[in-house]
């Protein structure tokens, strides 16, 4: 994406003003332009670096390996770490040492603006082909289990590669470094890493490329995206207050269920005085009055986790289930199900229209600077261009750098996951004096063992802490 305002960039330029034909505001304009290259790239480099480790490493957790969207996002971390490296790394030693890398060779020039190119890119489309997904799973949702596989996912992932490395491939052919000639001075300079052929296409026709394929589809396709999805969403909360808690009807109050209950207690105390009477007809009252309970305990069994206990005692005590009683409380548990799963699928959803949404954010003011690149500043303004160039450049490396902490505000899985890991670690690497004791207790058992005559057998227990035990068993001759 740098390399559409090649032109304008002051690092294409091979020699530095004189500082002392700079006012006191363009050498201002300049520090900051410079400590902003060191301190504020260090620090994406740093923090991006570790952010997007830690992203990888969570999406690769047994939680998240069956989803397709991981697939994407640890793609999404592996290229935004490249980006920072290839991309603003070059930032960072033009603005510490005042050199340009690509005047290493020409070679390096070459692979260093094609990477550069590609490399953004990659990103964009990859964030574009997940916001694409979620969308399908709304539109469609059954056929996204059959159409969104991780097989496809990773085939998705590697032709977006494929098909953004071969369309900068022409950055190959049209950069290198080329020989001008001083008539005044009569000496030849090399200017390195410049477009040595196609010049006018490559401002005329490659620019306008290169910003719809980075910026306006991208952004375009990903506005519309969260639309959809934020619409979807919308409508899915409003489908879901208006529908009543359970079949339709309103759920009884908690002074209705303490009345149910007292009722079905009395009624169930006089079934019990008649059967004891001897007679048939108490019995079957006392058959109804179970049954009765039993469809009491199934009505009000997704409001109070009390009466579900009552409902499994009240069933044993009658000896047959009534017909109607596993369907109302398989009704009931499919409902709880489908509400944890929608909570979960909802949370995802919102992540992803945050990550897009930064997208768009942090890629705007690069889209609007490179819209109009040529009429913001005079020529004789280079000091605040160049300042305003870096200031919209570093908050394009800005998206590429802190995804995670997208992913841990929207994402309570995520976040979950990310402190299940942190834990496991911290297990692995500090033992407790529980596990301390546990050694020393293995270690006294083998040296027991080792001097005692006659054999014995020790049986080591694993809780689920992942911590042992030793029991050791009484003496036994082996036979």
């Amino acid at each position: 994406m740098e390399n559409t305002s090649h032109q304008t960039s002051p690092e294409s330029s091979t020699t530095t003003p004189n500082l002392a034909q700079l006012s006191s505001e363009e050498r201002l304009l300049q520090d900051i332009n410079k400590s902003l290259k060191i301190y504020y790239s260090m620090f994406l480099i740093v923090t991006g670096s570790v952010l997007n480790i830690l992203s990888i490493l969570t999406l690769s957790r047994k939680t998240f390996r069956r989803s397709t969207t991981s697939v994407y996002l640890r793609f999404l971390a592996a290229i935004d770490l490249f980006v920072l490296y290839n991309g603003l790394g070059r930032h960072f030693i033009s603005g510490a040492f005042n050199y340009n890398v690509r005047h290493i060779s020409e070679a390096f020039c070459k692979f260093n603006q094609w990477t550069t190119a590609s490399g953004p890119d990659i990103s964009a489309w990859i964030l574009v082909a997940v916001t694409a997904e979620r969308v399908l799973s709304i539109v469609r949702p059954h056929s996204v289990r059959i159409l969104c596989t991780k097989c496809t996912a990773r085939l998705a992932a590697l032709s977006i590669i494929v098909a953004l490395l071969v369309a900068n491939l022409p950055l190959l052919l049209f950069y290198g470094d080329f020989q001008e000639h001083d008539n005044i001075t009569n000496r030849t300079r090399t200017l390195k890493c410049r477009v040595v052929r196609s010049a006018k296409f490559m401002d005329q026709v490659w620019y306008w490329l290169d910003l719809a394929k980075f910026v306006l589809l991208p952004s375009a396709l990903l506005t519309t995206f969260n639309i959809v999805i934020v619409s979807a969403i919308a409508r899915s909360r409003r489908n879901v207050r208006r529908v009543p808690s359970y079949r339709n009807s309103p759920s009884p109050s908690p002074d209705a269920q303490v009345a149910g209950r007292d009722s079905v207690s009395s009624r169930r105390s006089d079934g019990l005085s008649k059967s004891d009477a001897g007679s048939k007809c108490g019995r079957k009252n006392l058959d109804s009055i179970h049954t009765s309970d039993s469809r009491i305990n199934v009505a009000t069994v997704g409001e109070d986790p009390t009466i579900k206990t009552s409902l499994g005692s009240g069933l044993n005590g009658v000896g047959k289930t009534p017909s109607k009683v596993p369907t109302l409380k398989s009704s009931g548990v499919e409902g709880r199900g489908r509400v944890a799963g929608g909570s979960k699928e909802t949370s995802l959803t919102i992540t992803l229209v945050v990550v897009s949404a930064t997208f768009v954010v942090c890629n705007t003011p690069v889209m609007v600077f490179l819209l109009n690149r040529d009429g913001w500043f005079r020529p004789d303004q280079g000091a605040a261009s160049s300042l305003t160039w870096t200031v919209v450049v570093m908050i394009m490396y800005t998206n590429n750098a802190l995804n995670f902490l997208l992913y841990c505000a929207t994402g309570s899985k995520f976040r979950a996951e990310m402190c299940a890991m942190f834990a496991s670690c911290r297990s692995l690497m500090l033992p407790t004096k529980r596990n301390a004791g546990v050694l020393t207790g293995l270690r006294e058992i083998h040296v027991s063992s080792d001097c005692s005559d006659t054999p014995t057998a020790t049986t080591s227990v694993s809780t689920v802490q992942g911590l042992a035990m030793s029991v050791r068993s009484s003496p036994r001759p082996l036979h």
